[in-house]
């Protein structure tokens, strides 16, 4: 009940939203597009970097207004940034999935409607090249099988799914210097205090049974949720408010996708850098990890 409200909340968001623009209706595409295709995690947070990016750079240079932050595109003169804009999107959009070719191009003819008059040429001409020198610039970075060895004592079964988000360090950050720059200390030594307490802590509110309040229970359930679903209709909204532009929305959006992409390579880069246990196999495993402090091990956790 509690994980339906979640979804309502988060629904309502996009659907209260008082009007659309060109940046916000390319952002529910390619939410409908995540969706319809069952993009990982780790391929729609980059293809939204890549889009809106991509957007904020073509509306810039058809209206400047703000420092370029990687392209830096000459200005253009008598160009529709809303139609660059699109452009731009469409163009980075029908490169990584081009089976939804239909789909781009039908959003693509609204976005064209809602810029009658424009000189549609140069801005098209516009958003595809910066959609096209981005994607070129940030070739070669996408997810490539990767090789995990799980820790498994020879001829013992182990689970075989393979974790998420393997390669998202060796991708190139968008903000950040490096991949490890945020990289946080190593987790407690297993014999220390702190792990027995922070064991103690994990195992008391994070199970089935836990002693959370509801408000705890209904944030934890909401906050599941952590693709590009769960923040863009949060910026639709805001994006909705009366005064702003096209190029104010381009770079909210723009902003806010570089740094959750770089938040995520700089996640799964800690990840598997120390290749720490998670909860649920450190509880189950808790008279196994040498720490004589008093715990309670609990084989039912989830």
């Amino acid at each position: 009940m509690v994980a339906g409200l979640a979804f309502l909340v988060l629904s309502s968001l996009s659907a209260t939203s008082a009007r659309a623009d060109v940046v916000t209706d390319w952002n529910e595409a390619a939410m409908a597009t995540f969706a319809q295709t069952n993009a990982s995690l780790v391929a729609a947070t980059r293809a939204l970097a890549l889009m809106h990016v991509a957007m904020f750079e073509a509306i810039n240079a058809a209206e400047p207004r703000y420092t370029s932050y990687f392209l830096r595109p000459k200005s253009v003169e008598k160009v529709s940034p809303e139609v660059a804009g699109a452009s731009a999107a469409h163009a980075v959009l029908l490169r990584l999935f081009p089976a939804r070719t239909a789909e781009f191009d039908a959003t693509y003819q609204r976005s064209l409607a809602q810029a009658a008059g424009a000189e549609l040429g140069a801005s098209e001409k516009l958003g595809k090249e910066v959609a096209s020198a981005l994607l070129s610039a940030r070739s070669g970075e996408a997810a490539a099988p990767g090789l995990y060895l799980p820790a498994a004592e020879p001829g013992a079964y182990v689970p075989t799914v393979l974790p998420i988000g393997l390669d998202v360090s060796r991708q190139k950050p968008w903000l950040m210097e490096r991949a490890d720059q945020f990289r946080p200390p190593p987790p407690p030594e297993l014999k220390s205090a702190i792990w027995a307490a922070d064991y103690e802590e994990v195992r008391s509110l994070g199970g089935r049974a836990g002693r959370r309040t509801d408000a705890q229970s209904q944030a934890a359930r909401l906050w599941i949720v952590v693709w590009p679903q769960s923040w863009s209709p949060i910026l639709r909204q805001l994006a909705a408010r009366p005064g702003r532009t096209a190029l104010d929305n381009a770079r909210l959006f723009a902003l806010t996708s570089m740094v959750a992409a770089d938040a995520f390579i700089a996640v799964f880069d800690a990840k598997y850098a120390y290749n720490f246990w998670r909860p649920i196999t450190a509880i189950r495993n808790g008279d196994r990890d040498g720490n004589d402090a008093p715990r309670r091990r609990s084989a039912g956790h989830r």
